[in-house]
């Protein structure tokens, strides 16, 4: 099987254009192979691109959406496939434990979340913009924010970077979360629909001071 993620996490939520997707979907057939979809923010690459998340999703075999995250669902992630697959993926989702009866409410805040927060990720993307050009002019930080096209991304500390989890614990201490994330030095910011532009500020000051109090010293 080959598996595409898009938009692709470790990449700082880089994206894979309806046509990039096609190429892939194209070798898959020639290699006789499914092609599956990890689409949990395929609505990200959506607004980014302006493509339709129906030509995004056009040559994968098997498609996963989340709606927890870009769109705001307290929970929830639904798969799309052949008849067949969907009933073996229902059988395997029971067997771990995953199957809901009562999941009305579940499904009403999905639906609100396509209903209307589709627009909205448009300022998520403005927002990890924003933010990444502040952390690429901190001192002891490195970023290139030409890398970041949608609502993710991935900083370096390069100033002491065996001090991540105490510069990590320093800007938690402001009550801005970010997560150690892919390895020595490297920490993941994601914007999302709880963080307004006065959020995105608070993040760049708790930043900084963090950067001055543990990184500069």
């Amino acid at each position: 099987m080959i598996e595409v993620e898009n938009t692709h996490n470790w990449g700082s939520g880089a994206l894979y254009s309806a046509a990039a997707l096609q190429e892939v979907a194209r070798a898959a057939r020639r290699h006789g192979l499914p092609l599956h979809l990890d689409g949990a923010r395929i609505w990200n690459a959506s607004a980014a691109t302006g493509a339709r998340i129906a030509d995004l999703a056009a040559g994968a075999d098997s498609v996963m959406v989340c709606y927890s995250k870009g769109l705001g669902a307290p929970v929830g992630s639904a798969v799309a496939g052949t008849k067949a697959f969907i009933q073996e993926a229902r059988g395997a989702r029971k067997m771990f434990g995953g199957a809901m009866r009562q999941a009305g409410i579940l499904a009403a805040g999905a639906l609100h979340g396509i209903r209307n927060h589709l627009e909205r990720l448009r300022e998520d993307h403005a927002r990890a913009k924003r933010l990444a050009r502040a952390l690429s002019e901190t001192e002891g930080l490195s970023l290139d924010p030409g890398e970041i096209e949608t609502n993710i991304l991935i900083a370096e500390v390069v100033r002491h970077p065996e001090r991540l989890h105490d510069f990590v614990r320093a800007v938690a201490s402001q009550g801005v979360l970010v997560a150690p994330f892919g390895g020595p030095g490297r920490f993941r910011a994601v914007t999302h629909l709880d963080v307004d532009d006065a959020g995105i500020a608070r993040a760049i000051d708790a930043v900084r001071d963090a950067a001055r109090s543990v990184l500069l010293r």
